[in-house]
């Protein structure tokens, strides 16, 4: 079977994909409309992309694709394209005609430069998805073309795409999207629960801490938000490539909604008379399980305060995971006694751990154990014409300037 002719993408259009059969006896011709979704059609949208995502070892439901939809404060139905069937022109194919095909959402976001210049403004692509019986037609790259078109118009100021690929479709983005692959380095640790659960009261930076009230809570919103958004904004968005800006309302809508459940704060005490909080927040984590492991979803310090008080990048992790692997070993009925825990994370994060532990406050971690590499290598960039400084490539600022590259997975889309 193979598609004879489509045509170029363009705003509200009709599209005829011709498939020659075999020998090319049989000539079936197909049509499809592309066009914008409207907001009443959503939940249909969202019970396709789950239908799409069936071979998934954990596949997304419908309600997942809707909340992602409903708690992003920068949605727009407009910019989820869709290819509708139309009749075809084969009188004696049973097709029904109206239905979903195909599908894409583009994602408005900043991304940090990791401090070099002021974030760029780009266009994520995410939940592409082609029905089954639609496959193979070349949908999805006229979807992708239409993108292109969007993403380019002046009045967006768009400087540049993003989307993360599985590796067997990396090649299909390179040559149809001219997309670069942008690695993001991460590494599996071996963690013992006892010794992560004795440390946090054995260690000697514990022993110092015993004066002090140290709580470990979920985090509130919007009553922490201000103090995140900050700690978020220096810890991550100064320092790495890639990551996602989180504004207020971004934090109360979409990270607070997506994985405010498992997101911990550790507060101290306020130390900023500055402040008239009655606790200050000096750093959180969020933990995922994800391909039969642990990840680290979420993490953030604020290390002037921590530096300030003798507080070590380990120290704070250890108690805040404590109590999040509680929670993940909770939810699978497993003993938190004797688990063997194998945690994957970003490397600038394990190099802050080998670093900073003068104290002995990294005990937690098994470092005679091999410690995994495992990039990720599904981050892809393309950068617009309009761009005239390699300091707004995404890729240039990767490659050429060392940036580490990290999108936190609470972010991805």
């Amino acid at each position: 079977m193979s598609t004879l002719a489509t045509k170029t993408a363009k705003e509200d259009a009709n599209y005829n994909v011709t498939i020659r059969h075999g020998d090319g006896s049989q000539v079936d011709t197909f049509t499809y409309k592309l066009r914008s979704l409207s907001e009443r059609e959503i939940p249909s949208w969202a019970q396709f992309c789950q239908s799409c995502f069936q071979h998934k070892q954990n596949p997304p439901s419908a309600e997942y694709f809707a909340r992602h939809y409903y708690n992003d404060p920068s949605r727009d139905f407009t910019l989820i394209r869709v290819m509708f069937t139309v009749a075809p022109t084969t009188e004696t194919l049973d097709i029904p005609t109206g239905v979903i095909a195909s599908s894409l959402r583009i994602f408005k976001r900043q991304i940090s430069t990791g401090g070099i210049g002021a974030p760029l403004n780009s266009g994520g692509i995410g939940e592409v998805g082609t029905s089954p019986s639609h496959r193979k037609r070349g949908l999805a790259k006229i979807l992708l073309q239409d993108a292109f078109r969007i993403m380019s118009e002046p009045e967006q100021k768009i400087e540049c795409s993003l989307l993360h690929a599985r590796p067997e479709f990396v090649p299909v983005y390179q040559k149809s999207g001219s997309y670069v692959c942008v690695i993001s380095h991460w590494s599996v640790i071996t963690i013992h629960s006892d010794r992560l659960f004795s440390s946090v009261d054995g260690n000697q930076s514990t022993n110092k801490l015993n004066r002090i009230e140290m709580n470990v809570r979920l985090a509130q919103f919007p009553a922490d938000t201000q103090t995140l958004q900050r700690i978020h904004k220096v810890y991550s968005e100064d320092r790495f490539a890639g990551c996602i800006i989180r504004s207020e309302e971004y934090w109360n809508e979409y990270i607070s909604r997506e994985i405010g459940k498992s997101l911990f704060v550790l507060t101290i005490p306020n130390v900023d008379a500055k402040q008239d909080e009655n606790a200050t927040i000096i750093g959180w984590i969020a933990v995922r399980t994800h391909n039969g492991q642990y990840q680290l979803q979420d993490f953030g310090v604020d290390k002037e305060i921590s530096a300030r008080n003798g507080f070590t990048v380990p120290f704070i992790m250890a108690k805040l995971l404590k109590i999040s692997m509680e929670q993940q070993l909770a939810l699978k009925e497993s003993q938190v006694s004797g688990e063997i825990i194998k945690l994957r994370l970003p490397n600038p994060i394990l190099k802050e751990l080998q670093a900073e532990d003068s104290m002995g406050d990294s005990d937690w971690i098994d470092w005679d154990s091999n410690i995994v590499s495992e990039d990720d290598t599904g981050w892809m960039y393309k950068t617009f014409s309009n761009i005239r400084s390699d300091l707004r490539d995404m890729v240039y600022l990767v490659q050429k300037q060392k940036k580490d590259h990290i999108i936190w997975p609470s972010d991805s889309f």
